[in-house]
């Protein structure tokens, strides 16, 4: 079975092969349905990836006529897009020097770039390859980020920022690389982010949430603890009003509501005062205050206790 699929595929390479050198077109579509359609160069990389067979692409990538920056109209996606995505620098090598052109072209939908999916990916060998054929670090997406704003490790971080990438460029939501980066929860490229941007630290986005506020929605605690260490304001406030703990709280991460207040606190312990500020304090004494209503010996015991503690024996001694 085996040998029959090999002697098959040799068939079709030699197909293709006298196609081409007869002057067939290399670039025609898919016969699937319109918005289905594919490039013969794509659906040959689709088929080579789980084969790991690539000589049809070759061949398809040594005629002059192939166009790699036909798109797969149902993703948008092109060749370049295709090897990024399968993490395949070689493939992606020989398709920029075919078409170094390609290197920033954008997906329609997304508007999203081949280096934004590298980074995205944290392939740093296919990013270091897309920035070498001058792949622009500063590219923006639909919703103007850049892909320094999906940096995961130092290391990308620092490769970009090599390439002149500006750490400071803003989206269109008003938002920096600390604001993304620290709700994905890569605190190796956030600390490391927080070094070359402290400035940065308690901008303001156009909701008024600080790089604090988005790692505190998401509970990512030790994004929280990074940006902490480094100076950020836990009293900043959201337009509508909200600090960290209290976005955290109304996203559900009540555990990371809880360690803000305990970093606010310094301890465990905290004076009332404090406590009246603590979301998931609140919350606690509403239920207790709710539970000594339909329990009224619930309530005489809890007012007994605090007006009239229960005595210590004779014998016990207080050191």
């Amino acid at each position: 079975m085996g040998r029959d699929t090999e002697d098959e595929d040799s068939s079709l390479e030699m197909i293709l092969k006298n196609v081409l050198e007869s002057g067939g077109n290399p670039n025609f579509l898919s016969t699937e349905d319109l918005g289905e359609r594919r490039s013969l160069l794509f659906l040959c990389i689709q088929e080579a990836v789980q084969t790991e067979d690539f000589g049809k692409v070759d061949l398809l990538l040594s005629s002059d006529a192939t166009d790699p920056s036909l798109r797969y109209e149902k993703t948008g996606a092109n060749c370049l897009d295709l090897a990024v995505e399968h993490k395949n620098v070689d493939l992606a090598r020989k398709i920029l020097r075919k078409k170094p052109g390609i290197v920033d072209d954008k997906s329609p939908h997304k508007k999203v770039a081949a280096l934004h999916s590298a980074v995205y990916q944290n392939d740093l060998e296919m990013a270091a390859l897309l920035l070498l054929y001058q792949a622009n670090p500063n590219i923006t997406d639909r919703f103007g980020q850049t892909p320094i704003f999906f940096a995961q490790t130092e290391g990308m971080a620092a490769l970009l920022l090599d390439h002149n990438a500006d750490v400071l460029h803003l989206s269109e939501k008003g938002q920096c690389a600390l604001h993304v980066t620290a709700g994905s929860g890569n605190r190796d490229a956030l600390r490391f982010l927080l070094k070359k941007i402290p400035e940065c630290i308690d901008l303001q986005d156009e909701n008024g949430r600080t790089p604090l506020h988005v790692a505190a929605g998401k509970g990512w605690d030790h994004c929280c603890a990074a940006l902490l260490d480094y100076g950020a304001d836990m009293w900043v406030r959201t337009h509508k009003g909200k600090s960290a703990i209290c976005f955290a709280e109304s996203q559900g991460e009540d555990e990371t509501a809880y360690y803000l207040h305990v970093r606010w606190t310094g301890s465990r312990q905290a004076s009332w005062s404090q406590r009246m500020q603590n979301p998931p304090f609140l919350f606690a004494v509403a239920i207790l205050g709710v539970a000594c209503v339909c329990n009224k010996k619930l309530l005489w015991d809890v007012v007994m206790d605090v007006v009239d503690p229960v005595p210590l024996p004779g014998n016990l001694v207080i050191p």
